[in-house]
């Protein structure tokens, strides 16, 4: 049971980690085409 339990969790921390990979790229695409971004952008790892 602990085995599906930290599965999930680490399928989830994954998931998390690519949705915040591709922000990541949006923004610096966004800033290298010239956009003015509000303020930095802050990314923990």
């Amino acid at each position: 049971m602990a085995w599906d339990l930290e599965a999930s969790l680490y399928k989830t921390t994954v998931v998390f980690d690519e949705a915040l990979t591709s922000i990541q790229k949006i923004v610096a695409t966004l800033a290298r085409g010239g956009y003015k971004i509000q303020g930095d952008p802050e990314f923990r790892d």
